[in-house]
């Protein structure tokens, strides 16, 4: 059995000063407004600070997308596409949510007893959670086991997609995750400053540093969300 770090790796369409270019392009569209003095990355700024995000225009947000590949456990993975579809009315969003593309690790078609797997099954570790030292102990004892059983169960003939079923909710998964940056907005709100109650521990430990990351990628889009 292998105990892994929950993770993540930044895939972006576009560097951060290409993506504000095209997004102050899309929003002077909706005013026809042309750049007066300053150009590039100083006009870009401004302007998307002051309509998209002091102003409530988010729509120009919309035409990038940022990918992240995320490693985090089958229980955490939930959250992240726990969310409901959005709606726009009039360039008004009504129950604004979250709905990335996903491409996601299939335990149906993955079967951890092959080599490339090490023949093992991953677990994300969750010891820096835990209040009692003696935790550590159960929650080992019980993915040994899992994975004991699910190795027994290929032994006995089961394919891996019902092999499966006996996997714990700490078996790690991977998740490359797709969404504009107005759903990044709207997830990081949601899972690491919590505006709609406290996000789970694990959650918070990849949300947290990949907020950071989005500041320091993506210049002012996300400046205004504080951890």
């Amino acid at each position: 059995m292998k105990i892994v770090l929950s993770n993540f790796t930044v895939k972006m369409l576009f560097p951060g000063y290409v993506g504000l270019d095209l997004i102050e392009e899309a929003g002077r569209t909706c005013y026809k407004s042309s750049i007066n003095g300053a150009s590039g990355i100083s006009s870009a700024y401004d302007f998307i600070k002051r309509h998209a995000i002091e102003g409530g225009h988010e729509s120009m947000l919309e035409h990038v997308s940022v990918s992240v590949l995320v490693v985090c456990d089958l229980g955490v993975s939930q959250e992240w596409t726990r969310h409901r579809l959005v709606r726009v009315d009039d360039d008004f969003m009504f129950d604004m949510e979250w709905n990335p593309g996903v491409s996601a690790e299939s335990s149906r078609f993955c079967n951890y007893s092959k080599e490339k797997f090490g023949s093992n099954i991953s677990v994300i570790d969750i010891r820096s959670h835990l209040k009692n030292p003696e935790s550590a102990e159960v929650w080992l004892s019980a993915c040994a086991f899992a994975e004991k059983s699910y190795f027994r169960m290929l032994e006995l003939g089961e394919s891996p997609q019902i092999a499966r079923s006996v996997l714990n909710r700490s078996t790690k998964t991977e998740m490359f995750l797709t969404a504009n940056l107005r759903e990044w907005r709207r997830f990081f709100r949601l899972r690491a400053v919590g505006e709609s109650g406290k996000p789970h521990p694990q959650m918070l430990e990849i949300t947290i540093p990949m907020l950071k990351k989005f500041k320091e990628l993506i210049p002012v889009v996300f400046d205004d969300i504080e951890i």
